[in-house]
């Protein structure tokens, strides 16, 4: 599905990102409970700067009301886009291909700040659940995919390589 940006809100005052990842708690809450908030939004934020590599992500804030009306949706405009065009296409590629080698198809995921671990894959249906080390990634396979069985994978040079096998579940049997 194409895809050219992720919009994150209601971000709680404290939690900070680099945009690449990297997200802490630089002012916490005094209050215990928001504090578990700020750290456990800071936790998903990361995963979804990781996640969504190498899409343009855009962050707004909590503002404490709804953004109801022309004026607060133009603060929320300004706010996540600045002075660029919110109509622009801000990413074009893709964040994940598929290519059919013989009988098998290919699935090829960027992961470029995954470190090279051990890859656990575990389908059911048409979800495929990846995971490198302290890296998950849950993916909806299309229909090409979600058919076929996962049958290894190799992570090399931040490239994810999921082999998934031909029509009679064995394909050529070459991980490449």
């Amino acid at each position: 599905y194409p895809v050219d940006a992720v919009i994150v809100n209601r971000i709680l005052p404290g939690v900070v990102s680099d945009g690449h990842g990297h997200v802490e708690v630089r002012e916490p809450s005094t209050d215990p409970y928001l504090h578990q908030l700020q750290t456990q939004q800071a936790r998903y934020l990361a995963e979804i700067e990781r996640d969504f590599y190498p899409l343009p992500i855009f962050h707004s804030h909590w503002s404490g009301e709804e953004m109801v009306g022309l004026r607060q949706l133009q603060r929320l405009a300004q706010e996540l886009f600045g002075q660029r065009d919110p109509g622009q296409v801000f990413f074009v590629g893709q964040a994940q291909e598929i290519q059919e080698e013989g009988d098998d198809y290919v699935l090829v995921l960027p992961l470029p700040n995954v470190e090279l671990e051990k890859v656990s894959l575990t389908k059911r249906g048409d979800e495929l659940f990846v995971t490198i080390g302290n890296f998950k990634r849950e993916l909806l396979l299309p229909a090409v995919l979600a058919q076929r069985p996962a049958a290894g994978a190799i992570f090399k040079d931040g490239i994810l390589r999921i082999r998934f096998p031909g029509r009679d579940g064995v394909g050529d049997g070459v991980t490449r």
